[in-house]
């Protein structure tokens, strides 16, 4: 029973497997070789083999339950980001059928199916329990491939939670899967765990392994999150060439492919890599993240706010917005990674600092703004006034008016001033 299902759980060959599944039609297909064609397509990123299959086949023709519940679930995630109430009651219909099924791979992937439903809905505690009873039903099944990406995801989510020692625990108790290469896959929350505590250079070693075995396994919807670390972790230790060479590799790698958030992360790298080289952004790449920032969060991912967040403080774009996406942010702030809310946590005393400066010299005009700057950086008198193409008689006049607004007499007193208020800042960002 379930012959080719068995035979999926016990190799992490599933290309290969694939690709004899798509030798044969559609029609001729028996509904296990079918449902099984339509799981290979949404693990391995086949986008169209997966539309066209689930458009062929009506699930009331699939009789047997564990078979029908399969389809029903798969259905379920394609469906969850445009009709969230159907996704939610064919997942629940899926679950259901397999209820009182033993353990093995068909009910492990309905759990898996309702344990991303529920971490799209944010619902992170919830998804790593489902997620870790998958893993348990492909161990029972001899699946050891699938069960190291069970464990992985519930690892995932469970550090979402800040629950770190858990991660840590958990990854220790489940070396006893290290019997294949893919194993290292299962360092990445653990990676992440490191990068939190800003131990940069353990944390890439990790992220190293597990971008390695995602690339020998050849299985490009997997990667994302795990080159975008690795890209932060590069930037942190000012390993520049490897994260252009990064960013490069992993342009090609989904080049071929239709799966947005892989491109969404890949906008994120490129604008990091800018901001840390101090770099002109592709207006472009801004575009895409600003346009679906608010949108994608709402799904769960981030990524694209936080960096567009960072972009916009450092370019000094508009306040409104960067207000109203630090405001968006606040309705998940508990429920993304804990490395992301210190991130923003960081950017939003860094914006409120520069709104405080801001309104520390709101009284002045543009002129003399450009002014006091000058006289902050040492320059005399006349040196102003040679730089701003003004007379040394106007450059004493705008001073005059620039001491008046600040309530001092001198320029000692307003540079003085100006580093007592620059100081306060810069330690109230520091913490």
């Amino acid at each position: 029973m379930y012959e080719l299902f068995q035979t999926i759980a016990n190799t992490h060959e599933l290309e290969s497997v694939f690709r004899e599944l798509k030798l044969l039609t559609i029609e001729n297909m028996t509904d296990e070789q079918y449902i099984a064609t339509a799981w290979l397509a949404f693990t391995t990123g086949d986008q169209v083999t997966l539309k066209q299959t689930l458009l062929h086949r009506p699930d009331e023709q699939i009789k047997d339950n564990s078979l029908r519940a399969n389809m029903l679930a798969l259905r379920a995630v394609a469906l969850f980001g445009g009709s969230i109430s159907k996704s939610e009651e064919l997942i629940e219909e899926a679950l259901k059928l397999v209820a009182s099924s033993k353990d093995d791979i068909l009910k492990g992937n309905v759990y898996m199916s309702y344990a991303r439903i529920q971490a799209s809905k944010i619902n992170l505690k919830l998804a790593a329990t489902y997620y870790e009873k998958a893993g348990i039903c492909f161990e029972k099944s001899k699946g050891s491939f699938l069960a190291v990406m069970a464990y992985t995801n519930q690892n995932l989510n469970l550090y979402a939670v800040s629950d770190i020692e858990q991660v840590r625990e958990s990854w220790e108790y489940h070396l006893r899967l290290s019997d294949g290469r893919y194993w290292d896959i299962m360092n990445f929350p653990l990676a992440l765990t490191y990068f939190y505590e800003k131990k940069y250079a353990y944390a890439s070693k990790l992220l190293e392994k597990t971008k390695a075995t995602i690339d020998e396994l050849n299985y490009p919807h997997m990667h994302g999150a795990v080159e975008y670390y690795l890209l932060l972790c590069h930037l942190h230790n000012n390993h520049i060439n490897s994260a252009k060479n990064l960013i490069e590799t992993f342009e090609n790698q989904i080049a071929h492919m239709e799966h947005f958030i892989s491109y969404q992360f890949l906008n994120c790298m490129k604008t990091e890599y800018a901001l840390k080289n101090k770099l002109r952004v592709d207006m472009s790449v801004y575009e895409q993240l600003i346009s679906k920032a608010e949108e994608l969060i709402e799904k769960g991912f981030v990524y694209s706010l936080l960096t567009a967040v960072h972009y916009l403080i450092e370019s000094e774009g508009e306040a409104r917005l960067i207000d109203r996406l630090f405001e968006k942010y606040e309705n998940f702030s508990e429920t993304v990674y804990p490395d992301v809310r210190t991130q923003m946590k960081r950017l939003h005393k860094k914006w409120m600092n520069t709104k405080a400066e801001e309104n520390y010299l709101s009284e002045l005009t543009d002129r003399e703004k450009e002014i006091f700057f000058d006289l902050t950086k040492g320059m005399s008198n006349q040196c102003i006034a040679d730089k701003q193409f003004i007379t040394l008689g106007t450059v004493k006049w705008h001073l005059n008016n620039i001491y008046s607004k600040l309530g001092v007499s001198n320029r000692f007193e307003a540079i003085n001033l100006y580093q007592t208020i620059k100081s306060k800042l810069n330690s109230d960002e520091a913490l």
